[in-house]
């Protein structure tokens, strides 16, 4: 597996596809990626320099006070500056839990997830299972799934594949769950 190769394809996509109902706008050393509905919205960096991160912080923060938005400024262990993560709490960012880009080669076959489990996991595909859906990701999260469940509800709707959930049950309970986007022009997926 050539992992450089992946990353180089994995930043281009960032930096470059919109999925479905999104927005890029590529600017010089970042790009804007955001929801069509407005709804959410992200900065990730790309050839930014140390000597112009702080300035581009501040601008960032300025564009988006002006829309009257909040955003999220995603950083991976590649990028630069180094201290970028420092940059931005300085700058005010609250900082979340750190996040992981998973590889797995397909080609290879689905052994580690073929073995027995003690959990029925099932796909929600009808509106009356996104109140179990829901109800997990507010105990676990501790936050307001309105946004997202109402995400699932319009792609079960419209019968759109690219966005769909999971629930796993535990003697019939709902005790997990997991979500997965994909997109046809992608050959990456997101995993929540």
């Amino acid at each position: 597996m050539d992992i450089e190769r992946i990353l180089t394809d994995f930043r281009c996509e960032l930096r470059n596809l919109a999925w479905q109902d999104e927005i890029v706008e590529r600017l010089p050393v970042l790009t804007r990626r955001s929801l069509a509905s407005g709804e959410q919205h992200q900065v990730i960096a790309f050839n930014l320099e140390s000597t112009i991160a702080n300035a581009t912080i501040q601008e960032e923060i300025a564009h988006f006070q002006t829309l009257g938005k909040e955003f999220e400024w995603k950083v991976f262990s590649f990028d630069l500056p180094s201290d970028l993560v420092d940059r931005l709490r300085s700058a005010g960012f609250s900082v979340g839990d750190r996040e992981a880009v998973v590889v797995y080669e397909l080609a290879g076959g689905m052994m580690p997830f073929e073995g027995p489990s003690p959990c029925e996991v099932r796909r929600v595909d009808r509106i009356e299972q996104l109140a179990d859906f829901r109800h997990v990701a507010e105990a676990v999260f501790n936050k307001d799934y309105t946004f997202t469940t109402n995400q699932l509800f319009e792609a079960i709707q419209e019968g759109h594949l690219g966005h769909q959930a999971y629930v796993a049950y535990l003697d019939d309970k709902p005790v997990s769950i997991g979500r997965l986007y994909t997109d046809p022009n992608s050959a990456f997926a997101g995993l929540y």
